[in-house]
């Protein structure tokens, strides 16, 4: 009863990869790369270390659209992919910034032609290109030789999807573990013999003897006839048994990456396939080497998001959101939800800096936000907690009623003593000069340090304040005040 469970929820679980075709990478285009690399299993690794590989992402969308594949996302993939090849010594990293591509034709291309002139007209020498469609020939992705690149399905990317490893397999010469049988429907209801007339290679032999010269030509990994997509046992192996050509049974193994076992069977490389893919790169695939590569990691195990604090109320336009730099981070991805859950994320940004200058926010509604940072060799993100804020009903925007007549737009308003309050001059003057707190006497409460960013100040109240103020800002335009009004934290 708990193996079928088990094996229950394992079909359930790839039920969702297995409506479309794993992998599209044609035969001949298999062929191409096992001529490359004519596989030594004797030669072995030169090199113990990590090599590492140039990334070039391309994610492509429609004419006129800018909704590409999520950076959030995005990055959860290549935190697979390179757990996928950790074990080989191979590792990704990206030497360039994602391009990002809007055509139609190419984003949805059900015939081949049109992915290769996708890659043709924009890969990038020397590194491994990579395009993220919508539709590559109706695929979940495949590698193609004319195109010397991999287009890979959005819908079948993800953090617990491997179809980006099995299609770099592919690009460092590794064949199906099932080569020859594309396109053939085994049963063992038929005599094997019966297949070889439709089978592209000989057939493989349960008996090892002469495996290098049988199916993909790897000893280590076993004989395998099943081409369409299968989700294992609960020991990892096919569900159905097979027969040689001399009548040995085996089942086919469901934990290499370059079989079509579902998902959550795959894990792993055989060794002869990462030696392989190590004489791809000492070999043909040399100029993808970066012998002289120095990695970065971060320099934190933490991130702590700064503004808006958690609960304030803010306003919903031009609202600044700011967070911890973390050291040695290229990349940050900002989320912000509508749902505790992050099941309505209504932005999602990938960003260079700190900060986010969010505009248009639904007034008087509740959000949720993270932030994970990155850099061009950490993919496995650090991630903040989740902060939440709440947006002002009606924004508010005060003026004084003396001279100078300019009004500053501050946010929350109420605020909190001892918290952050976000300031911006109406007329988007920047800042030069200091701010004061004044009561409603005239006299100074107080000399707070802005901290500008552009014409975007933070001030932190006093943790004694209480009450209503008259806030005074010098900016570049000169002298701007407001009413404040503070509650006491206690």
């Amino acid at each position: 009863m708990r193996c079928f469970l088990i094996a229950s929820l394992l079909a359930l679980a790839d039920m969702a990869t297995a409506q479309l075709p794993f992998c599209g990478t044609r035969t001949s285009d298999q062929q191409h790369m096992l001529d490359a690399v004519q596989f030594q299993a004797e030669r072995g690794r030169k090199d113990q270390g990590t090599v590492y590989i140039p990334l070039k992402v391309h994610s492509v969308t429609n004419d006129g659209s800018t909704s590409h594949y999520s950076a959030w996302a995005l990055f959860e993939s290549l935190c697979t992919l390179n757990a996928d090849f950790l074990p080989s010594g191979i590792q990704f990293f990206l030497e360039e910034d994602i391009h990002y591509i809007a055509n139609t034709s190419w984003n949805h291309h059900p015939e081949y032609e049109k992915g290769e002139e996708m890659m043709l007209q924009n890969n990038v020498p020397g590194m491994v290109n990579c395009y993220i469609v919508s539709d590559p020939a109706g695929n979940c992705g495949y590698f193609t030789y004319a195109g010397d690149a991999v287009a890979l399905n959005k819908s079948c990317l993800g953090v617990r999807s491997h179809t980006w490893a099995h299609e770099l397999g592919h690009f460092f010469s590794l064949p199906h573990t099932f080569y020859g049988w594309e396109g053939v429907d085994y049963s063992n209801g038929k005599k094997t013999s019966e297949y070889q007339s439709r089978v592209s290679t000989q057939i493989e032999n349960k008996e090892r003897i002469l495996c290098r010269h049988q199916a993909d030509r790897f000893c280590d990994t076993y004989p395998d006839y099943i081409s369409n997509r299968w989700t294992c046992s609960p020991d990892g192996f096919s569900q159905i048994i097979m027969r040689d050509l001399h009548d040995s049974t085996f089942r086919a193994d469901g934990s290499l990456f370059m079989s079509y076992s579902g998902d959550l069977c795959m894990n792993r490389f055989s060794a002869d396939q990462m030696d392989a893919m190590h004489q791809s790169i000492e070999g043909p695939r040399f100029d993808l080497q970066r012998p002289d590569i120095l990695p970065r990691s971060l320099g934190a195990d933490s991130l702590n998001l700064i503004y808006p604090g958690e609960g304030q109320t803010v306003g919903g336009k031009k609202l600044q959101l700011t967070w911890e730099k973390v050291a040695g981070a290229s990349y940050y991805v900002l989320q912000i939800s509508r749902t505790n859950n992050f099941s309505v994320v209504i932005k999602n940004h990938l960003l260079r800096t700190n900060a986010a200058l969010i505009d248009s926010l639904t007034p008087g509604k509740d959000y949720w936000w993270r932030v994970r940072a990155y850099n061009e060799f950490v993919f496995c993100a650090i991630e903040s907690s989740v902060g939440t804020f709440t947006t002002e009903s009606l924004p508010v925007s005060v003026w004084d009623q003396g001279e100078p007549h300019r009004t500053l737009i501050i946010s929350p308003n109420p605020v909190v003593s001892g918290s952050y309050v976000q300031v911006m001059t109406a007329d988007r003057q920047y800042g030069n000069g200091p701010a004061e707190l004044h009561d409603l006497q005239g006299n100074v409460f107080a000399k707070l340090n802005p901290i500008w960013q552009g014409e975007i100040c933070y001030l932190q109240i006093p943790p004694e304040a209480k009450g209503m103020f008259i806030l005074r800002l010098i900016t570049s335009s000169g002298p701007s005040q407001t009413k404040l009004i503070i509650n006491n934290n206690q």
